[in-house]
C-alpha cells in the first residue's frame, strides 16, 4: 500500500490515544500492515477489520474500515504491553 494514509478518529479515541502515549503514526502501521499484508479479522454484517501489530513493546489493536484507498474510520484502539524472556531456563 502506497500513499499517505490517513485517519479519521473520535474526540475519545484521540483523546485515549494521547492520555497513552500512542501517536498517530501507529495506528496507521497497523493498518497499513494489516492492508499490505491481507492478514486481518473481517467483522461479518460490517465493514469493519481488525488490525494487530507488535510494536515496541506493546502489541496494538486498530478496529476500523476503509472509507476509500487511503483514508480509514477509526472505531476502536486497544492494546497490551508484555514482556516474554525467551531465553532457556535450566533447571537441574
Amino acid at each position: 500500500m502506497e500513499g499517505m494514509i490517513s485517519i479519521n478518529k473520535s474526540d475519545e479515541i484521540k483523546s485515549m490515544l494521547e492520555s497513552n502515549n500512542i501517536p498517530d503514526e501507529e495506528v496507521i502501521e497497523v493498518i497499513r500492515s494489516a492492508e499490505s499484508d491481507g492478514i486481518k479479522f473481517f467483522e461479518e454484517g460490517t465493514n469493519n477489520f481488525l488490525g494487530v501489530k507488535r510494536i515496541s513493546e506493546i502489541t496494538l489493536y486498530v478496529e476500523y474500515s476503509p472509507v476509500n484507498d487511503l483514508t480509514f474510520d477509526i472505531h476502536k484502539v486497544y492494546w497490551h504491553k508484555s514482556l516474554i524472556d525467551h531465553s532457556p531456563e535450566r533447571i537441574d
